[in-house]
């Protein structure tokens, strides 16, 4: 069996289990395997890193009582749903296609991007990449329950995206978060930057300026939150032909990338651009370092920077993906 198939088994094997584990802790393996086995990984390969992390994983489990939806507006943000939500999208992708699906929803849900620290978008673009059905369907559902808005201001400035970062820094630098995870703290200091009414948005956005925010901000501070705007940012740009009112989707996902930014408590008043020595070279190494790892975020950070390398062309995702390499 080739590694396309036996990633196809597999995924197959994971839709018995819940999308989260332990504490809301999301999980990696689906886009792993499918990271993977783009990186060239053998279906030994893929099958023994299934088996070395499906023990982690929780089983789904039935629901005490059957909710039909007849929209996916109705329980946004209740996890409790999940099983019914996997019905309704289910009959949808079943029904009309996952284009037609996907047309139909992502404007709605693009308001709660963030959620499960953009992991839900993350699966999607995955499922998309690899065209498995079944995701699309776990990935939307995921992305229900774990639905996270901001109420903050949609005031326009005349501010870059950087100096907007710089302007709100101390905020989160002398904010003292509670316990929790990411996803806590991004909501936390939403809440603060909301009752201040403090202007984010910048007067003009596009996905490029986007993106490059989001690479120059983790080269700067190799930060484990910024680290999934990267992919976040990488992933979203796989889901915006779908979205019908692109300019408010990228104003969802640049406000959730500033509550990701705010939520770490650096220092951002500094804006470095990118070094002018950033190297361009072989990715086989990366990607042999990737294969012999069991890190999921190195994995997926350097099968992200490949991808991005072979769009773009631009020499950070290199630097990234080898930094990834050998720090991760």
């Amino acid at each position: 069996m080739n590694n396309k198939d036996t990633l196809r088994q597999l995924l197959v094997q994971l839709e018995d289990y819940q999308p989260l584990y332990s504490d809301r802790m999301a999980s990696h393996l689906p886009m792993v395997l499918s990271a993977l086995s783009y990186l060239g990984a053998t279906a030994e390969h893929l099958a023994h890193f299934y088996h070395s992390d499906i023990t982690s994983l929780q089983k789904r489990t039935s629901p005490r009582t059957v909710v039909h939806l007849s929209d996916f507006r109705q329980h946004l943000g209740s996890s409790a749903h999940y099983e019914h939500y996997l019905a309704y999208f289910q009959t949808q992708v079943s029904q009309f296609g996952v284009s037609y699906t996907l047309r139909q929803t992502l404007d709605a849900l693009i308001k709660g991007v963030s959620a499960s620290a953009f992991h839900a978008l993350i699966r999607l673009a995955y499922a998309l990449d690899f065209n498995h059905q079944q995701e699309v369907v776990i990935a939307l559902s995921y992305w229900c329950c774990e639905y996270q808005p901001f109420s903050v201001s949609d005031e326009v400035t005349e501010e870059t995206m950087d100096e907007t970062l710089k302007r709100l820094s101390k905020i989160g630098e002398q904010h003292v978060f509670s316990p929790g995870i990411i996803v806590d703290r991004m909501d936390e200091i939403s809440h603060q930057i909301a009752e201040l009414t403090l202007a984010i948005q910048p007067k003009e956005i596009d996905i490029n300026s986007l993106r490059r925010f989001c690479l120059r901000h983790f080269y700067q501070h190799n930060d484990f939150t910024l680290l999934h705007t990267v992919t976040g940012c990488h992933a979203f740009e796989r889901i915006l032909p779908y979205i019908r009112d692109k300019d408010a989707a990228l104003r969802y996902m640049w406000q959730a990338i500033v509550m990701a930014c705010l939520s770490t408590g650096l220092n951002f008043s500094q804006n470095e651009k990118y070094p002018l020595n950033t190297e361009q070279g072989d990715f086989s190494p990366l990607v042999a370092a990737a294969l012999k790892s069991n890190n999921d975020h190195m994995i997926k950070l350097i099968y992200t920077c490949l991808r991005d390398f072979k769009k773009y062309g631009e020499p950070i995702y290199y630097t990234l993906a080898k930094r990834a390499a050998y720090e991760l």
